[in-house]
């Protein structure tokens, strides 16, 4: 039985629905470095990376902007993974200006960015050597709790459920 190229093009267009793509571009990134082993030493210093995770705290200083993250490993299109184990505490560097209220606790991001020399802060009253990375592209992801409305849903595919 043939089918009709109609028909294999509404296919192929439900399968690609179906697919996610990352916001970052992943060429030449090193996946396996961790803000954990970035901060361990200057050798990984230059590299680019991309770590994410929940936002602690934004604060914005003279000449830049200073973001605090709880991080967490990453799925492959780069969006922390919320059930995981926190992975420890890194800085993103940026540039200019962040509005504070947008970057705010509670939020998860991404970056991805050139990895700079470690520094030392405070969690609390502890000493912490912090991992550094410098933002080339930040990504604020949505909480999946937060629904909206206004955005009409669009979903393809075949679904079987059963209830008792």
């Amino acid at each position: 039985m043939k089918m009709p190229p109609a028909l294999i093009v509404l296919f192929v267009l439900a399968l690609s629905a179906c697919a996610t793509s990352s916001p970052f571009e992943l060429k030449g990134v090193n996946r396996t470095l961790s803000p954990a082993l970035a901060k361990s030493g200057t050798a990984h210093q230059g590299q680019t990376a991309i770590w994410g995770g929940l936002i602690i705290q934004s604060t914005n200083l003279k000449d830049r902007s200073e973001i605090e993250v709880l991080a967490y490993p990453l799925n492959e299109q780069g969006e922390p993974i919320r059930s995981a184990s926190a992975q420890g505490r890194f800085y993103i560097q940026q540039d200019g200006y962040l509005e504070t209220a947008q970057y705010a606790a509670g939020r998860w991001i991404s970056v991805l960015g050139t990895v700079k020399p470690p520094v030392q802060g405070k969690v609390g009253s502890a000493d912490y050597t912090f991992a550094v990375i410098k933002s080339v592209q930040l990504e604020l992801w949505p909480d999946p709790s937060q629904s909206d409305s206004s955005n009409p849903r669009v979903q393809f595919g075949i679904g079987i459920g059963i209830s008792r």
